[in-house]
Parts: C-alpha cells; sequence; structure tokens
C-alpha cells in the first residue's frame, strides 16, 4: 500500500498466493476458505474490475485521500468500479501524523468518500505505516502517535458509528505505537509478506485481514498488486461490511457502552466537576478518559466507559417530556445524522423560571465547559428534545 504515487515497502519478501495468482514457488497463504482481495491506489491506475471479480476476488480497498490535501484521482472511478462490479469494497486513508491533526484528516477522508451504512462497504481504514518522506515514526513519541490514532479513530466513530479498521505491519506498530493493546476493538489488517502466518500484535487476538504480499497478479490490474485475505469466509466478509463483529477484534463495531446506576445527584457533581475547572472544548483530545466535546462530557457525567456520541447516546437513554425534565437529563438533538458538529447535548441542571422556558445546564461547548442559563430547548434549535439515562436514579 502507498500514498499518492510512493512505493516504499512494508516488508522485504514479496510470496504471492501459489494456486490462485499462479506464481510458481510461492508460499500457501491462509485458509483455503479464506476471501481474498486486493488494494489498489492512484499508481494503478484504470482498474477493470469485472475481471477482477472473475479472477475470484471478493473485495477492494481502495485509497481515498493522503495526509491533509492529497485526493487520489482516481478514487470516484475505482471506488464505483468495485461497487459496480459486485466487490465488498473498503476506503483508506493514508495518515501523516506528523502534518495536520488527526480530526482534519479524519474529516476529510469521510468527506471524500461519503461512507454509508449500505451493507456492501467495509469499516473506513486508517492506515499506519513508515514515513515514506522524513523522519522515523513522523517525530512522534509512542504515546503522541497513540493519541493521534485515538482522535482519528474517534472521528470515524463519531460520524460512522463503525471502529475503524488499522492497517499496520509489526514493524511500524511495535517501534512507533510501543505495541500499545489500546485499538484491539479496531479490526486489524496487517500487512506482513513472505511468512506463513502473520504475527501477533498489541491486543489483538487475530488478524481481520491479511496483506500477505505487494506483487499480485490480478486479471483487471495492469503490474504488481498489493494482494490480501479476509479471516474468514466470503459471507463472514459480507457480514462484516453489514455492521458484524470482526473476528480479532475485542467487540463489535456497532458495540455502546457497559452502563450501570448512578444518582441524579452523581451526574451534576461530577458535570460541575469539568465546568468548576472549565476543560477546553475538542472533538480530538481527552480528559479524564473522555473525549472532551459535548457528547463525551454527557459520557463523563454519566460515567459510561466509553465516550459515545450523539448518534449512539439515544442506545444507553430514551425519550421524555418536557414535564418530566429533572436534573441529570439530557436536552440535544440526538440519533442517526447527528454525527460531528451536526448534533448537540448539555446536562439539564434545573429551571430557571416558572413558566420553564429558561433552563440552568451544563455544557460542553467551544471554548470550554460552562454553566450558563438557555431558552428551552436550546437557543435557535427547535429540534433539541430531552432524554433520560435508562440507569439513572433518583
Amino acid at each position: 500500500m502507498a500514498g499518492k504515487k510512493q512505493l516504499f515497502a512494508l516488508g522485504s519478501a514479496t510470496a504471492v498466493l501459489f494456486g490462485v495468482l499462479g506464481v510458481p514457488g510461492a508460499r500457501a497463504v491462509g485458509n483455503a476458505e479464506d476471501a481474498p482481495g486486493i488494494d489498489v491506489s492512484n499508481h494503478n491506475g484504470t482498474v477493470d474490475f469485472e475481471a477482477v471479480k472473475a479472477d475470484g476476488q471478493e473485495f477492494a480497498f481502495v485509497l481515498a485521500t493522503d495526509g491533509t490535501s492529497f485526493t487520489s484521482p482516481e478514487f470516484d472511478t475505482q471506488y464505483q468500479g468495485a461497487a459496480d462490479a459486485g466487490l465488498i469494497r473498503g476506503a483508506y486513508h493514508f495518515a501523516r501524523p506528523g502534518s495536520g491533526a488527526a480530526a482534519d484528516q479524519a474529516q476529510r477522508f469521510l468527506e471524500t468518500v461519503g461512507y454509508s451504512a449500505d451493507g456492501t462497504s467495509l469499516p473506513p481504514v486508517l492506515d499506519m505505516e513508515a514515513n515514506p518522506d522524513g523522519a522515523a515514526c513522523y517525530g512522534l513519541s509512542a504515546g503522541e502517535m497513540r493519541d493521534w490514532i485515538k482522535a482519528f479513530l474517534a472521528e470515524v466513530k463519531e460520524q460512522t458509528e463503525r471502529d475503524g479498521i488499522i492497517y499496520t505491519s509489526p514493524g511500524f506498530w511495535k517501534d512507533c505505537t510501543g505495541d500499545t493493546k489500546e485499538f484491539s476493538e479496531n479490526p486489524l489488517w496487517i500487512a506482513d509478506w513472505g511468512v506463513d502466518e502473520p504475527s501477533s500484535i498489541g491486543g489483538w487476538d487475530a488478524h481481520t485481514f491479511w496483506q500477505y504480499s505487494d506483487s499480485g497478479s490480478v486479471d483487471g490490474v495492469d503490474g504488481p498488486v498489493d494482494v490480501n485475505r479476509f479471516n474468514g469466509t466470503v459471507d463472514e466478509l459480507k457480514a462484516l461490511a453489514a455492521g458484524a463483529a470482526a473476528r480479532g477484534s475485542a467487540a463489535p463495531g456497532g458495540d455502546v457502552a457497559t452502563t450501570a446506576a448512578i444518582t441524579r445527584d452523581e451526574v451534576i457533581d461530577r458535570a460541575k466537576k469539568w465546568s468548576d475547572d472549565p476543560v477546553p472544548y475538542s472533538m480530538e483530545n481527552y480528559h479524564d478518559g473522555y473525549r472532551t466535546d459535548c457528547s463525551g462530557y454527557v459520557s463523563m457525567a454519566w460515567q459510561l466507559d466509553t465516550s459515545l456520541s450523539t448518534v449512539t447516546l439515544p442506545d444507553v437513554s430514551h425519550p421524555i417530556e418536557k414535564s418530566e425534565l429533572k436534573k441529570g437529563d439530557i436536552i440535544g438533538n440526538l440519533g442517526p445524522g447527528t454525527g460531528g458538529a451536526a448534533g448537540h447535548v448539555v446536562i439539564f441542571e434545573k429551571w430557571a423560571n416558572d413558566d420553564k422556558t429558561e433552563y440552568w445546564a451544563y455544557e460542553q461547548t467551544p471554548p470550554e465547559t460552562v454553566h450558563r442559563k438557555l431558552t428551552y430547548p436550546y437557543p435557535g434549535k427547535d429540534d433539541f428534545a430531552p432524554h433520560r439515562f435508562d440507569d439513572i436514579t433518583d
């Protein structure tokens, strides 16, 4: 896999699958039932995906973006071509952690791809590999690299409700993240060439995809092409595209937080902690283990075990009437289509007047956490509505 038109290696061998790709003397790779597939970029030029499909391939990953400014000129044609040929498709972003915020790169990637849960598109891919242009590990420490990855994947989860796939090599992961186990909930696409089985890294029980060579030969692609195996059957591949759990990841991509009972007073006390010592707003940073945006703030106040989004908060709460509002409830626009900057939510404290047209709220909003009086349901927002945490107690 390469960003732009770079040809840099993740390993030293060029083994391909004998019998499927017809290269004498190549290693046997994976289980016979594992679904084969390719990944392509603008370097591969025009691809005949009908021929790719006829050659036995079941999926194709396509480079969409690279760093902060490059968009593959072949992306739209390749991505649509894969779908038209009946392939399960996926898109990937070549990360440049040393130049540009993770959330900004993720946002541009997702805007380019236009990801939708159509049942045939795999979760978005974050391509983490060696810096082709400069300092090792992009000049970042292992901790800084982990934070960058976390911020990128948080943006993906916020906007798509999917756990993004991580593409990496054993060398990069160990050298640049300290072989962290922090991302084992995300599907792993490992690049490990010239071996009978890929290496074990991080906290993953198994890989989801394995790129075993950069020099495969597949009908429909001129010249060498990256070749891969999905760790499962074609039906399991289709299930992953439809939202099922990836083999080897710690949790399904659509899972939400584990919840526990909490009192209303405890919710307000937790919310007050951030407002008393205001926490700067950010959709990519974390504080006390929670993302420092509005939905991360609610997740913290409700003491969830992860930061949910405005899309997924309804999974642990339910709508209530205005007349039912009590401290610790929330008011916002929640549900599908509210990811990223499209959604917002605040924590209700108490009514500010007898007419119940104004209320006091705790809110995580730029530039930092505030405790302030708001017009019901929210200034300039008629679509905001109240919700109650399923496990809150009086």
